[in-house]
């Protein structure tokens, strides 16, 4: 049962977990630009699922029942779907400021909506696609700053988010299949991984002990925020959470501030404002629907 203190325990989880995938994108922004650069966004993703991977080996080789998916087919769309929306945006954050890119990476519920209402046969009320439909608005005005028209550096976090709207669908799609929550995670990075890897290596840039050190703490710090967002879920709602995520909107742009030099726009301001409005409304639609 929920109580009191799980909640607070549970946000706190979520409020960590959320800074540590801000933190993750500013180190994919960092890398290319240390030593010379030349670091590939594949090899920033390689070191994202590799170590979650190899994190989660211990686990999975602990109970044979992790040992087989029942549904490979599905772990194929969400693999497709998590690698396409991590490369995104990784590249995203070398085009555009932090905080701009994560902003219409908030747009990822979205398109999740739309998949889950045309795959998965979801039914979505008026004001849900009404809502949907301002929260794309906002991400069109972080892409266009000034008015100017979007750029194409401003449609990669757009790609970025529908890969992970995506992904998100594809996972509702796995949770009804008996596989354990540890296969899943694993089977996901391990494919993740093989891709990056198979991508790379045509391309494969030999990092300096500089660059290594920071693609472990990459690796690092998405495996902790993955286990933080596991710990905060058994202790709170998903409901009640799920707000919490927007926090990393503010981490990325104090990161962005300190780290990269970036003032956000008042049209990142504003469509920031947009956007995460959009998605409050959609987590409390969603849970009126369940009430």
């Amino acid at each position: 049962m929920e109580t009191a203190n799980g909640k607070i325990k549970g946000a706190i989880w979520i409020l960590i977990a959320a800074f540590c995938f801000a933190l993750m994108n500013a180190l994919a922004k960092e890398i290319p630009q240390t030593d010379g650069g030349g670091i590939p966004v594949l090899q920033l993703a390689l070191a994202r699922y590799a170590v979650a991977a190899l994190v989660l080996l211990p686990l999975v080789l602990s109970r044979k029942s992790h040992w087989k998916p029942t549904h490979p087919e599905r772990y194929f769309v969400r693999t497709i779907a998590g690698f396409g929306g991590i490369v995104l945006m990784f590249v995203a954050v070398n085009f555009v400021p932090l905080a701009a890119a994560t902003a219409i990476g908030f747009t990822s519920p979205i398109f999740a909506m739309l998949f889950a209402a045309w795959f998965l046969s979801e039914r979505m009320n008026r004001r849900r696609w009404a809502i949907g439909c301002l929260g794309l608005i906002g991400a069109i005005v972080i892409a266009a700053p000034e008015g100017s028209g979007v750029s194409w550096a401003g449609l990669i976090p757009f790609a970025a988010a529908i890969f992970m709207g995506a992904e998100v669908t594809s996972i509702k799609w796995l949770s009804q299949s008996r596989d354990h929550a540890i296969t899943i995670i694993f089977y996901s990075n391990l494919a993740g991984a093989l891709l990056a890897l198979i991508g790379a290596f045509p391309v494969w840039v030999e990092p300096t002990l500089h660059q290594l050190g920071l693609l472990t703490l990459l690796g690092t710090v998405a495996v902790i925020g993955q286990f933080c967002v596991l710990r905060g879920a058994r202790l709170a709602e998903a409901s009640f959470l799920a707000p919490l995520f927007y926090a990393s909107l503010v981490y990325s742009a104090l990161l962005g501030f300190v780290f990269f030099a970036e003032v956000p726009a008042l049209t990142t301001v504003i469509g920031c404002l947009i956007i995460l409005s959009c998605a409050f409304l959609l987590t409390r639609e969603g849970r009126t629907q369940k009430a």
